[in-house]
């Protein structure tokens, strides 16, 4: 039995706020450091990001991302800004959030049963 997962219009709507959430923190870090120097491989630092990895981690489970592409599109994308051309069945460069979504979709295809 699969579980229903969200449709498309919400599946972008759940990715805009976690993409929102690893800008700010982006944002929040930089100004600490600038600020007052904080060391961004800190224990204050790595908190902040542990919860963003499980944050990202029960994402994936909502939106039914079997292929890992969150933390991908996270980590190794830079958030879509390095456009790294992936996929399934070819070479497709992921830049947006709908780029992300088509392959989070076809990760639901092929978990299917």
């Amino acid at each position: 039995m699969t579980r229903p997962y969200p449709d498309k219009k919400n599946t972008l709507s759940l990715l805009t706020g976690w993409q929102a959430h690893a800008e700010a923190i982006d944002k929040m870090m930089t100004g600490i450091q600038s600020s007052i120097g904080l060391d961004i491989d800190g224990p204050m630092c790595n908190t902040v990001w542990t919860l963003f990895n499980a944050y990202t981690q029960t994402l994936a489970v909502e939106v039914g991302d079997f292929g890992g592409w969150l933390e991908w599109h996270q980590a190794e994308n830079e958030m879509g800004a390095k456009g790294i051309a992936t996929g399934y069945d070819g070479n497709h460069a992921v830049k947006t959030l709908d780029d992300l979504c088509r392959l989070i979709e076809e990760s639901r295809k092929r978990a299917a049963p």
